[in-house]
C-alpha cells in the first residue's frame, strides 16, 4: 500500500489535467511536483525542462557563479534538458572583442571575473548547445562583438532544430553570418538582418535549403537615403528565392513578414507567395510596386490576416477582388498615402462589407486627427456589418472645449450602445482620442504633461458617459482607452488591481467596471478645462 502511485487514485488524464493547469502557477511550485512521486515526475518533468535559456548575467543574486558548472553538466549529457528541452534561448554572452573597444566600458564582466567568464564559454558554451539533441525552437540574439560565429555553427548541427529566430543587436558591422549549416526549416526569422552583399548571399542559400517553410521574417533596419551617399541597399524578394522556385516547386510559405524599405515586392516573387495568407510590410508599403497587388491577386492569393502603412489605392483594389479577410491593421506611418482620402471610404464603404462575412479584428496603431477619423457612415456602412468582429480599434475625434470642431462628434453614449447592438461578438474595443493640437506648444516633459491631461479628461468623459449608456444589453466587451481599461464582466481581484464590484482604484493600467452606471469612480482626473491654454490655437496648426 505504502508504493502505491497516485495514478492508482486518479484517472491519467485527471492527473495531465493537475500538471497543466499548475503551469499557470508560481515556478518553483510547479517544479515542486516532481517530488510527488515517481508517475507525476514523468509528466512534469518534460514541461520543468522544455524550455533553456542560456546567457552569461551579471547581478547582484551570485548565481552567475553557478554558470561554469551548469554548460559543463550540459556538454556531459547529463542534465535533464538534454532529454526534453525543445526551446533554447540564447543572449548576453560574454563579448570576445578587448578593451580596445569603445562599448568595452560599459561589459558588466571585466577583470578577473571577465577572463574566467570567457575562458568558461570559449570551452563549454559549444558543446552545450550541440548537446540540446531534442531542441525544435531557437531564438538567439547576435552581437557582433560576441562569439556568434560559433554559436551558428552549433546551432547548425542539431538535427531537430525546425524553428530559427535570430536578432541581430549590435553597434558594430556583422562581417559574415555563417547559415550554411541549416536546412530543412519550418520558420525563419531574422530581424535587424544585415545587408551586406554576403550575407544576403547566405539568406539567399539558407531560403534555398529550407524549400518547405511556412513562415518567414526579414526585417532589415531602416536608414534613409542619403542625398551625398549610396543609401541602404535595395533588395529584390524575388532574387533572395530565386533558387527555391525550382521547376518542380510547390509553394508552402504562409506568413511573411517583409522590410518593404530595403526588401522590395514585385510581381515577380508573387509564384513565391501563392500559399500566402498572412503578410506584415514594415517600414511603409510606398515601397511595395503597385503591380505586386495585381500579381496577388492574379496568383488567387488571398490574404486572411495583413498589416500594412499607409494604406493606398492598390491595396484597396486587392483587396475588393475576394472576400475571405479575418485580421486587417494599418501600421503607423510618418504620413498618409496622397489618395488617402479617397482611400478611406472605399475601405469602410468597400473593403469592410466585402469581407463582412469573415472579418474579426481591425485594428489602427496611430492616432492621428484626419480620414481615418471614424464617422458615423463609417460605422452604419461598414464597421456594424461585420459580426463577427471580436476585436475593433477606433480614431474618435475628442475634442478640447475651445477647439473649433473640424470633424462630426459622436456621442460616447450612442457609440457604445449602437456597438452594443450590432457586433454581439465584439470582445474588446479600444479607443484612439485624439484632437487638434498646436504643434508649437513644445515638446519634452511638457509635452508629456499635455497627453496625460488630455488622456485623464478622455477617461473622465468615459465615466460621466456610462450614465446615459442605455442598451437592448449590456456591453460584452472591454474597453481600453486613455491607459485604463473598462472591463464589462467581474474580474478576479488578483487580476484586476481593483475591487471589480466597485470599480475603485486610480491611475493608469487599473480596471474598471464598465457596465456600472456611475461617476463616482475614484479615477485621479481633472477636467477638460486644465488643457485649455494647451490646445488654444490659432491660424492653420498642424493636425495630430
Amino acid at each position: 500500500m505504502a508504493n502505491r502511485s497516485i495514478l492508482d487514485l486518479l484517472p491519467l488524464d485527471i492527473v495531465e489535467l493537475v500538471v497543466r493547469e499548475g503551469k499557470n502557477y508560481d515556478r518553483k511550485d510547479f517544479c515542486g511536483l516532481r517530488l510527488v512521486c515517481k508517475a507525476v515526475n514523468e509528466l512534469v518533468e518534460p514541461e520543468v525542462f522544455s524550455t533553456i535559456t542560456i546567457h552569461f548575467i551579471r547581478d547582484d543574486s551570485e548565481k552567475w557563479r553557478n554558470i561554469p558548472e551548469f554548460l559543463s553538466n550540459l556538454a556531459s549529457g547529463m542534465n535533464p534538458y538534454v532529454r526534453w528541452a525543445k526551446e533554447l534561448q540564447l543572449s548576453g554572452l560574454v563579448p570576445i572583442q578587448f578593451a580596445d573597444v569603445y562599448w568595452s566600458q560599459y561589459d558588466p564582466w571585466q577583470g578577473e571575473e571577465r577572463e574566467a567568464m570567457l575562458a568558461c564559454q570559449q570551452e563549454w558554451l559549444t558543446a552545450a548547445i550541440e548537446s540540446l539533441v531534442q531542441v525544435e525552437r531557437v531564438r538567439f540574439v547576435a552581437n557582433s562583438r560576441e562569439p556568434y560565429h560559433d554559436v551558428l555553427r552549433a546551432l547548425g548541427n542539431l538535427p531537430r532544430l525546425r524553428d530559427l529566430s535570430i536578432i541581430f543587436h549590435s553597434y558594430s558591422p556583422f562581417e559574415d553570418v555563417p547559415f550554411a549549416g541549416f536546412s530543412n526549416l519550418n520558420s525563419i526569422r531574422l530581424t535587424g538582418l544585415p545587408m551586406t552583399t554576403h550575407i544576403l548571399d547566405g539568406v539567399k542559400a539558407l531560403l534555398a535549403k529550407s524549400p518547405s517553410m511556412t513562415e518567414l521574417v526579414l526585417n532589415a533596419p531602416h536608414q534613409p537615403d542619403r542625398p551625398d551617399g549610396p543609401g541602404e541597399k535595395k533588395v529584390e524578394l524575388s532574387s533572395m528565392v530565386e533558387d527555391v522556385m525550382q521547376p518542380n516547386f510547390s509553394p508552402t510559405l504562409k506568413e511573411l513578414t517583409i522590410s518593404a524599405a530595403p526588401l522590395k515586392l514585385s510581381p515577380s516573387c508573387a509564384p513565391f507567395l501563392r500559399s500566402l495568407t498572412s503578410l506584415e510590410i514594415l517600414n511603409d508599403s510606398a515601397h511595395v510596386q503597385p503591380s505586386f497587388w495585381k500579381a496577388l491577386q492574379d496568383s488567387g492569393v488571398h490574404l486572411q490576416e495583413l498589416k500594412v502603412a499607409p494604406l493606398r489605392q492598390p491595396i484597396v483594389d486587392y483587396l475588393l477582388s475576394y472576400s475571405g479577410l479575418r485580421g486587417f491593421t494599418l501600421d503607423w506611418s510618418e504620413q498618409d498615402a496622397e489618395d488617402v482620402e479617397k482611400v478611406v471610404p472605399r475601405f469602410f464603404h468597400g473593403v469592410l462589407p466585402r469581407h463582412r462575412d469573415a472579418i474579426q479584428s481591425i485594428s489602427f496603431k496611430h492616432t492621428k486627427l484626419g480620414p481615418w477619423t471614424v464617422t458615423q457612415s463609417y460605422l452604419n456602412e461598414g464597421v456594424y456589418l461585420c459580426k463577427k468582429l471580436k476585436y475593433l480599434t477606433l480614431i474618435y475625434y475628442f475634442p478640447s472645449p475651445n477647439e473649433k470642431h473640424t470633424h462630426p462628434i459622436i456621442p460616447l453614449a450612442n457609440l457604445f450602445r449602437e456597438i452594443s447592438d450590432n457586433l454581439p461578438q465584439l470582445e474588446i474595443l479600444r479607443l484612439e482620442h485624439t484632437r487638434k493640437f498646436q504643434r508649437s506648444f513644445g515638446c519634452g516633459y511638457a509635452c508629456g504633461q499635455y497627453f496625460q491631461t488630455v488622456g485623464r479628461a478622455f477617461a473622465s468623459h468615459i465615466i460621466s458617459s456610462k450614465s446615459q449608456f442605455s442598451s437592448k444589453r449590456q456591453p460584452q466587451f472591454d474597453l481600453d482607452a486613455a491607459g485604463t481599461t473598462f472591463i464589462s464582466k467581474p474580474v478576479g481581484a488578483a487580476s484586476s488591481g481593483s475591487d471589480p464590484e466597485t470599480g475603485s482604484g486610480s491611475g493608469s493600467g487599473e480596471y474598471y467596471r464598465f457596465d456600472i452606471p456611475k461617476a463616482s469612480d475614484n479615477l485621479e482626473l481633472r477636467c477638460d478645462e486644465a488643457v485649455f491654454d494647451c490646445d488654444a490655437y490659432s491660424g492653420d496648426e498642424g493636425f495630430y
